[in-house]
């Protein structure tokens, strides 16, 4: 968990405003994670057309995704540091951003996920987020 406590207030806000959204980005990431078979990922895996319309979910879900030990950040640890592997962003106006990459941190967790959170969005919600 990052412990800054702005941090933790905005994933806060995110939930309590944008649910809907925050939900189908989480359940797009895990879907595009598993089709990857174990391969490491980046948030870029999820296309623009089912990524929310507002700023910071996609940070806001991998905090979440990494509480819930759905998925865990790729690196190396040196000298009791650990050192996140990061890739270049290749989506159109990112301007090469630097991701963070991660990588599903159990199959049987992430089909659970999928099975319980896959159907839950109405498009309804989705309009008012």
């Amino acid at each position: 968990m990052n412990p800054d406590q702005n941090f933790q207030q905005a994933i806060h806000a995110e939930i309590v405003w944008k649910t809907p959204e925050v939900q189908k980005f989480a359940v797009a990431l895990i879907k595009h994670a598993l089709d990857l078979n174990g391969q490491n990922f980046t948030t870029d895996i999820v296309p623009d057309s089912e990524r929310g319309t507002g700023t910071g979910i996609a940070g806001t879900v991998v905090e979440i995704l990494k509480n819930a030990n759905l998925i865990k950040s790729v690196g190396v640890t040196q000298g009791g540091v650990f050192y996140q592997h990061r890739m270049k962003s290749t989506r159109e106006g990112r301007n090469s951003a630097w991701l963070n990459v991660y990588t599903i941190t159990s199959t049987a967790l992430a089909q659970e996920f999928l099975k319980r959170n896959g159907k839950m969005i109405l498009q309804a919600e989705l309009s008012l987020a």
